[in-house]
């Protein structure tokens, strides 16, 4: 009772000291009335729902009775303590009529902070549009302030918001388990920013339903809920190209480098249930944009250059490389086996699609040779050796023509005859000097029509009396079809793309005589001297093989 009393001696005191008295009916200022306190203006009346200063320089509210309110909400936005002063800078926690606490902050005017952040004490608080200091998912859930209503930022394992449809394929950063684990107790991971805005991919992406960031270094993928993810994640929008993916371990972590594991689930064209995969830094499994693998596509690792095909896969075994976009351009390379899926250099037998080995080169940079190497004659890496029974046979490489046996050497000086009876004699460097002692060998090698426009010339055309065409082939003009067709043009015509193909295929033509032999290892056309060739038609040999497509092979022997 002694405290009662001497709290309310203080009190007065302090609303009324130093107040002047008027001599009107009541004096200005604050009086004791009833137990609680009023106001009365110069006029004498008493103050209704206004603010009014005591002699302490505090603020006090005079509510609709005309009294001092006190542990009360005021005016609709503030608040008057047990000594009925204005609350300023400070937390404030009641009770709703829901029995709820609830925590309000009343700014340097008394005022509360409502309807937006508030930094309190070096922490972020956010509150509603009635001063309500905000829990949990807040702001469209892109924000998350914990129990304690702090923003959180960084890395934090929630329970999602409440319209979140569960997904288990999530995964705790630093896991061991992985899904095991993951979203059991029904929480996950996001990552809050600085701003504690929650990472989710943007709208404005291609990417699909997720997308990725870099945190601390270190690639993540989020969905569009924000939740983290593991495993094969398409990250860039379509479904067709392993490019479009990246692979998220059990620790949420992108990978990076080599990593055997199980395809995307959504991709076709794997052989088996694990594959190899290398990632870059940046996340990206490494693969070719189609079959056409390129010099371009090989890729150095670790001292060793590998070629990936567009599956994201090594590539193993002898494999056809082309150089550059075209396809007559290319080279032959050996990856080794499955478990080396690397370039190979050297002198090596390499399994072909036949299931037979074969010698082959390849030099420094991977590449089949071509030429003559150690003394032994290789084209795209390689050995180029007689066959089929034979002894000797010519080849052309590199716009020279080679001598070697069945063993794939060089004949370097020498005079050697084939199976057939032909002679070949070869200079110090083993190309061929003359045949069956013709030294007059002249080797045309070229398009039908050369880059001028000009035929290339075989021979004489003339017309006969009956006004046929008559072909005057030189003595002794053959022509190579290895690995060929035969076409018959209509000769007459005035350009190659005007030219009618009237035949096609290894046989006789109209009026055209034409026998294959064998000379030298080489299936050989020959055709008679002077045929008369109706409808004006003219055989040429085109290869098959892409890297020599729009060439021919014409030996012409001139007396």
């Amino acid at each position: 009772m002694r405290k009662k009393m001497k709290a309310a001696w203080f009190l007065a005191a302090l609303l009324s000291a130093g107040l002047a008295a008027f001599p009107a009916m009541a004096a200005q200022g604050w009086a004791q009335e009833n137990s609680s306190w009023v106001y009365y203006d110069s006029n004498g009346n008493k103050v209704y729902n206004e603010w009014k200063k005591g002699a302490d320089g505090q603020w006090r509210y005079l509510n609709g009775e005309g009294y001092m309110a006190v542990n009360a909400w005021a005016d609709s936005d503030y608040y008057v303590d047990s000594n009925g002063i204005m609350v300023t800078d400070k937390w404030l926690k009641t009770t709703s009529d829901g029995g709820e606490e609830e925590w309000y902050y009343f700014g340097s005017s008394g005022k509360t902070i409502d309807d937006t952040w508030k930094k309190i004490n070096d922490k972020w608080y956010h509150f509603d549009g009635n001063g309500r200091m905000e829990t949990g998912w807040i702001l469209d859930d892109m924000y998350y302030t914990g129990d304690d209503g702090v923003m959180r930022t960084g890395w934090q394992k929630l329970y999602p918001p409440d319209n979140y449809e569960e997904d288990s394929n999530k995964v705790i950063p630093g896991a061991e388990g992985g899904t095991l684990d993951y979203g059991e107790d029904g929480q996950y991971w996001y990552y809050f920013g600085t701003n504690g805005k929650k990472y989710v991919p943007s709208d404005g992406n291609d990417n699909g339903d997720y997308g990725t960031r870099k945190i601390d270094g270190i690639y993540y993928c989020f969905d569009d809920d924000g939740i983290l993810q593991m495993g094969w994640k398409n990250v860039r929008g379509s479904s067709d190209s392993i490019k479009d993916y990246m692979y998220f371990g059990s620790d949420g972590k992108a990978k990076i480098g080599w990593y055997s594991i199980e395809p995307p689930e959504d991709l076709e064209g794997y052989d088996g249930d694990v594959e190899w995969f290398y990632f870059a830094n940046n996340g990206k499994p490494k693969a070719a944009d189609s079959d056409h693998l390129t010099t371009q596509d090989l890729t150095k690792i670790s001292g060793k250059t590998y070629l990936f095909n567009k599956r994201g896969n090594p590539v193993y075994g002898l494999k056809k490389v082309y150089i550059g976009s075209g396809d007559s351009n290319w080279t032959a390379f050996y990856f080794g086996t499955k478990t080396q899926s690397c370039v190979q250099r050297g002198k090596m037998k390499v399994e072909e699609d036949d299931g037979n080995k074969t010698d082959f080169y390849f030099s420094e940079n991977g590449r089949g040779y071509t030429g003559v190497k150690d003394n032994y004659l290789y084209y795209k890496g390689k050995l180029q050796k007689a066959t089929d029974g034979q002894k000797y046979v010519c080849y052309k490489i590199d716009s020279s023509n080679y001598v070697v046996n069945s063993s794939g050497k060089v004949m370097k000086n020498s005079t050697v005859k084939t199976s057939d009876g032909v002679k070949f004699k070869t200079s110090s460097s083993g190309s061929l000097s003359t045949a069956d002692d013709d030294n007059d060998v002249n080797v045309v090698f070229g398009p039908v029509v050369d880059k001028s426009g000009s035929n290339i010339t075989i021979g004489t055309v003339t017309t006969n009396a009956e006004g046929k065409y008559v072909v005057n082939y030189d003595e002794g003009l053959e022509v190579n079809y290895s690995n060929a067709k035969i076409y018959t043009y209509d000769f007459a015509a005035s350009s190659k793309n005007s030219r009618v193909l009237l035949d096609e295929g290894i046989a006789s033509t109209p009026d055209v005589k034409a026998a294959k032999t064998t000379v030298g290892g080489q299936d050989i056309l020959n055709l008679e001297h002077e045929d008369v060739i109706d409808d004006v038609v003219f055989a040429v040999v085109r290869t098959t093989d892409k890297d020599e497509a729009q060439e021919i092979y014409l030996i012409v022997n001139n007396d």
